[in-house]
């Protein structure tokens, strides 16, 4: 009896040591040291561009100070930096690295395989992996809504498109060129391009190129020069909409422009403060996660010259598409299958 009551109480201790193994094998997985570290790696440009590395930068800090961490940033001037930076943050046991873009998401790819006890928080991107965290935004959605107000306000039937050829702005562009199309039959829609970390001088120029071209609207889908554009659209009798990432970079003061018709918006702020905070308390969780129309992480919203009826046109629309009855695309290829005359009135 006694030889019998050895064996269980070893089988017993066995078990128990197996389960502790397993438990701190899942703990050291998920640890997070004290004061945790968040580490924002920018793209290409780095920070004070009032750009989207701002925008990020901010929400980053905010996080970082409201679930106590130590937020740190590591800027990149070239696209071959940010691969460099991904992997000096991820030597340095972060809570979570994050990053943007093309460039971000293919230094992640690489990082996360060699780095699986690193939590990886990349936006606009998708990265399949367990310990990668993929934030998409639905802009293409907004963008639509934006190009078919475009439309509707045009005089001129030609409207324009400022971009950033650094950035990833697909979806903005067939969003809103979608948008503008379905809004009014013959809507042309021009664009031109603007430098990373531009002058409110390259703004002016871009917005007096489309002014040229016969745009009186125009939908300017990066921060580089935006000051610029606003001010230019002021003295012509222009109209502008612009974009907000929710970070403390957006220049305030363009608010009371009163050539703004209306701005794109982008709840980074609140989807990256979930993430940290997961990151930080040791509950990350990878994947992609999108976020769209519904619980207003993306959207349009009209300002000067917009109308209740104007409004009430815009909310028309955003049910077409929360219900699934518009499916704006945001590649070239799912633009080319997209025919606007099927949604006209």
């Amino acid at each position: 009896m006694e030889n019998k009551m050895k064996k269980i109480l070893t089988a017993c201790l066995v078990t128990a040591l197996a389960l502790t193994v397993t438990a701190c094998t899942s703990q050291e997985n998920r640890q997070v040291e004290n004061p945790p570290k968040v580490i924002f790696v920018t793209a290409a440009g780095g920070l004070n561009d009032g750009g989207q590395n701002d925008d990020i930068y901010e929400a980053c800090s905010d996080a970082a100070r409201e679930y106590g961490a130590d937020m740190r940033c590591l800027e990149s001037k070239t696209g071959t930096d940010v691969a460099a930076n991904v992997e000096a943050a991820s030597d340095d046991l972060p809570a979570a690295v994050v990053t943007s873009g093309a460039d971000g998401a293919k230094a992640v790819e690489t990082a996360a395989k060699s780095h699986k006890d690193i939590n990886y928080i990349v936006l606009d991107t998708k990265v399949k992996a367990d310990n990668v965290s993929s934030l998409i935004f639905s802009n293409q959605d907004a963008a639509f809504l934006a190009g078919v107000a475009a439309a509707d306000k045009s005089s001129t039937g030609t409207v324009g498109l400022i971009m950033d050829k650094s950035t990833a702005q697909d979806a903005y562009y067939y969003g809103f060129t979608a948008g503008a199309e379905t809004g009014k039959a013959g809507t042309t829609v021009t664009q031109v391009y603007v430098t990373a970390g531009g002058t409110d001088t390259d703004g002016m120029n871009a917005a007096k190129k489309l002014s040229a071209a016969g745009c009186d609207i125009v939908f300017t889908t990066t921060h580089t020069g935006q000051s610029g554009v606003l001010r230019y659209a002021e003295l012509k009798d222009m109209k502008v909409i612009t974009v907000s990432r929710g970070g403390e970079g957006d220049d305030e003061d363009d608010d009371d422009n009163s050539a703004l018709m209306g701005a794109v918006e982008t709840d980074i702020e609140d989807a990256l403060n979930e993430e940290i905070r997961d990151a930080v308390k040791g509950r990350f969780s990878g994947g992609v996660k999108t976020f769209g129309l519904k619980g207003d992480m993306v959207s349009f919203e009209g300002e000067n010259g917009f109308s209740d009826s104007d409004e009430n046109a815009i909310e028309r629309w955003e049910h077409k598409i929360m219900s699934g009855k518009i499916d704006v695309p945001a590649t070239k290829a799912e633009f080319a299958q997209f025919d606007p005359s099927e949604f006209r009135k």
